[in-house]
């Protein structure tokens, strides 16, 4: 279905239309009633922009953007986005939606033109090394669908001697060095694209845009970009990123949880209390959790308190997930953007805290957690 618009609008919209940004979308297979949210494209919870209601496949939204933003249009609650840079421009969304509901989290599947947006034409355009990546990743791992199938069922049946057969043949070496070349390819292609982009907003932009999570690895592509990438909106939050303050000593962010409870809360009664921001869908984070029982269990009569705080989108899947895990602590989904006023980049990450709210520590898992654990209530 295409979006027809009068003579007079594409004379003058700016008469019609008035300052600022205007985005008009026609597209099919949307559902009347769906929500439609603006979410800036970052690596942290942030509120939605904007957000507006399909009636008969259209939706339209109004506001001012004086300086780009990146941003995800997309249904609330679902998968799948159409991404563009939003500024004071008149845009034009118009295409097909495809939903899918076989899984946890429906999907839409847009295929959308963006239309009347400058900044976005150049934002594809920038963007073409990406599409080449995903086709060699798709490929590969086609060529080797088999077996890593085979890897991926052992290893979902717990069979530790199948995969070790599997993960000796040759088909599995050849899949590990194509999977090692790609990953090179990765790093030096999006590399070569932030320091071709490192005298603007570009830069620090592209950064977020591409990269899930930062490294130390990505501090000497930030420290490439130029006093006026570095001091731009995106410069900013690449910064936050790359040097969280560093909270040891110092009393990190409050917050409130779904039941009201805030951190203060939390923290009564308790000589220490570890706030671990985990997933649902995350390996790492799960097979950290038996070690945490352990631990709870040896310091919890002793004033030891575990909060975890799940930064799942599909509340479903935590809910799952906490009740397989049966964490004796108190357990929240994190609704609030508490992972970003904490500085999470990844995950597992644990801050642990005394009573007074003050970071000891959030460097800690494993063997190294329960060591300071020992040294902390055995003092």
């Amino acid at each position: 279905m295409k979006i027809y618009l009068v003579l007079s609008l594409l004379l003058a919209p700016s008469l019609l239309w008035g300052q600022g940004y205007h985005i008009r979308g026609q597209i099919s297979g949307l559902q009347d009633g769906d929500t439609v949210q603006i979410n800036e494209i970052s690596h942290k919870w942030k509120a939605p922009l904007a957000e507006t209601v399909v009636r008969s496949g259209e939706f339209s939204f109004s506001g001012d953007q004086s300086d780009p933003r990146g941003v995800y249009v997309q249904v609330k609650g679902c998968n799948g986005a159409v991404p563009l840079i939003l500024d004071n421009h008149q845009i034009v969304l118009s295409g097909t939606a495809a939903r899918n509901d076989s899984q946890k989290i429906p999907f839409y599947r847009f295929q959308v033109k963006v239309s009347g947006s400058p900044l976005t034409d150049e934002l594809n355009e920038k963007l073409k090394v990406r599409v080449a990546l995903d086709s060699q990743y798709a490929d590969y791992h086609r060529r080797y669908a088999d077996i890593s199938n085979q890897v991926n069922k052992a290893a979902a049946a717990h069979d530790s001697a199948e995969m070790k057969r599997l993960m000796a043949t040759p088909e599995y070496s050849a899949f590990v060095r194509e999977d090692h070349r790609f990953f090179t390819a990765v790093d030096s292609t999006y590399s070569a694209l932030f320091a071709q982009n490192k005298n603007s907003w570009w830069g620090p932009f592209l950064m977020e845009a591409t990269l899930s999570y930062f490294s130390d690895e990505q501090k000497p592509a930030y420290e490439l970009l130029t006093e006026n990438a570095k001091n731009s909106y995106y410069g900013k939050m690449v910064h936050d990123e790359l040097y969280p303050a560093d909270y040891t000593g110092k009393k990190v962010p409050d917050f409130t949880v779904s039941d009201g409870k805030t951190l203060k809360d939390l923290l009564a009664g308790k000589k220490y209390v570890l706030i671990d921001f985990w997933a649902s869908w995350c390996v790492p984070c799960r097979r950290e959790i038996p070690n945490l029982k352990k631990l709870y269990a040896l310091y919890a009569s002793k004033g030891f308190q575990i909060v975890s705080l799940s930064i799942d989108r599909d509340a479903a899947a935590w809910k799952k997930a906490k009740a397989e895990e049966n964490m004796p602590w108190p357990g929240y989904l994190d609704t609030q953007g508490i992972s970003g006023k904490y500085g999470v980049r990844f995950i597992p990450m644990m801050f642990l805290v005394d009573h007074e709210g003050r970071l000891v520590s959030d460097k800690l898992r494993g063997e190294e957690l329960a060591q300071k654990l020992s040294e902390l209530f055995h003092e």
